[in-house]
């Protein structure tokens, strides 16, 4: 059994070495679907409850992301970034929306080490319609 909860937040990146509009600094509304799924309901017949499923949105995503701009951190602009960004965010890889899901649910996997409820998927729309699912 699943269930899913809808979230938005807001972040700005640029892609690095990237042929496009993307290259420049720009941001997003990005709209994220976390699905948690689970073999057995809990005792008040639940998966999770909503509230507690938005709690570790809260603090999986809204505490790294919202709000922050994503620079890979081999991008020369990222030294420029940080001298005037306060809310930056250096990355690993290139702040794709592939890699900001993936990201994100790796983020998840930590809340959800123990127990029998799972991230089934993540689903990260960067635009209407463009999106990541992992």
């Amino acid at each position: 059994m699943n269930i899913t909860l809808e979230h938005w937040f807001s972040m700005g990146h640029t892609l690095h070495e990237y042929d496009g509009k993307c290259a420049h600094l720009h941001g997003h509304n990005y709209r994220l679907l976390v699905t948690v799924g689970s073999d057995e309901l809990d005792d008040q017949g639940m998966v999770m409850d909503f509230s507690d499923l938005k709690s570790a949105i809260r603090y999986v995503v809204d505490d790294r992301y919202d709000h922050t701009f994503a620079v890979y951190y081999k991008d020369p602009r990222a030294e420029v970034l940080k001298k005037i960004e306060p809310h930056l965010l250096l990355t690993e890889g290139n702040p794709t929306v592939e890699y900001l899901a993936k990201e994100i649910k790796n983020g998840f996997l930590g809340y959800f080490a123990s127990g029998a409820r799972r991230i089934e998927r993540i689903q990260l729309w960067e635009t209407n319609n463009a999106y990541a699912e992992i």
